[in-house]
């Protein structure tokens, strides 16, 4: 089935925010705009739509190339959701954000002091095997392609391989970056990983990913069982089980997706968040709304969370 769109908005480390302002006119195009953290990834969105895709082609494509040049978001370690209108009028959601591992605990992210009290351990929350959730982007990617895309599922993901075996230029901002969690990846890491590198990281450096690379064309290739089962779970696991992780086989079997559809919804902005300013659930008929939220980014509230349970 082909769907054409009015918007579509596509979450996963990276939110495209829109206003709820009309007076707030920016940029306008007739035929399709592609906006992301990278320039790399939105040509490649761009390009998926100069060879007849639509906005889930353009989602889809743009998210595997974030993964290659802005790793730190948009990355198929993690997750999203994405919040769409059809053409016809549908409105609804797609909701695949990580998970926690079916043997997380309450109280595995604390410790005892030294004078025996309990309290948080940030490295166990922020660094290493157990402060990883069950990833989702994955799957969630292949659903609404297979819902809603038209072009093949190779088109989309062969950018993405290409970056990711020949490289690309890295930025300022991504030289600094890079330096700066450099002992963060020797410390968890035993192996040289393609984010290092002897001596500082420049602007131009070219950032060539093979292990990337690999992974993406087994997913080119099986689509989720590419990443979820196989070589690249079998890798997951492996790494769980050495690092001292929960993640399980048995984790990465479960099913993202939450779907659910709405009479409609208006948007706002909201830091570098786009949050729901309001919606009507179709099956419930219940209507949800996002309060004033300060600082969106920083107290890294999650829209969709909200957007369930604040009712008007």
């Amino acid at each position: 089935m082909q769907y054409k769109f009015k918007f579509l908005i596509f979450y996963t480390l990276l939110f495209v925010v829109f206003s709820c302002n009309n007076d707030n006119v920016g940029t306008i195009s007739k035929n399709g705009m592609v906006s992301s953290a990278h320039p790399l990834a939105s040509k490649v969105g761009v390009d998926i739509l100069k060879s007849g895709g639509n906005a889930f082609d353009a989602a889809v494509a743009v998210h595997f190339a974030l993964s290659v040049v802005y790793p730190n978001a948009g990355n198929i370690g993690g997750g999203g959701f994405a919040i769409y209108r059809l053409e016809n009028g549908e409105i609804g959601s797609l909701d695949f954000r990580e998970k926690a591992p079916i043997n997380s605990t309450r109280d595995m992210y604390l410790k005892i002091d030294k004078d025996g009290k309990l309290e948080v351990d940030d490295d166990k929350s922020k660094l290493g095997h157990l402060a990883v959730g069950v990833p989702g982007a994955v799957d969630g990617m292949v659903k609404i392609h297979e819902r809603f895309g038209l072009l093949k599922w190779d088109e989309l993901i062969n950018p993405s391989i290409e970056l990711a075996k020949k490289g690309f230029k890295i930025t300022e901002k991504q030289s600094k970056s890079l330096n700066n969690v450099k002992s963060a990846f020797e410390k968890v890491n035993d192996e040289i990983i393609s984010f290092h590198k002897d001596g500082n990281w420049k602007k131009d450096d070219i950032l060539i990913q093979e292990d990337l690379s690999k992974t993406l064309e087994r997913i080119r290739k099986d689509k989720r069982d590419g990443f979820y089962s196989g070589l690249t779970a079998d890798y997951i696991i492996d790494e769980m089980n050495e690092g001292g992780g929960i993640i399980t086989y048995e984790d990465l079997n479960i099913t993202f997706i939450v779907d659910e559809k709405y009479e409609y919804i208006k948007l706002m902005g909201g830091g570098a968040y786009g949050v729901v300013c309001g919606a009507l659930n179709k099956e419930t008929g219940q209507k949800v709304a996002i309060k004033k939220i300060p600082n969106a980014f920083d107290d890294l509230i999650d829209a969709k969370r909200i957007l369930r349970e604040i009712k008007l």
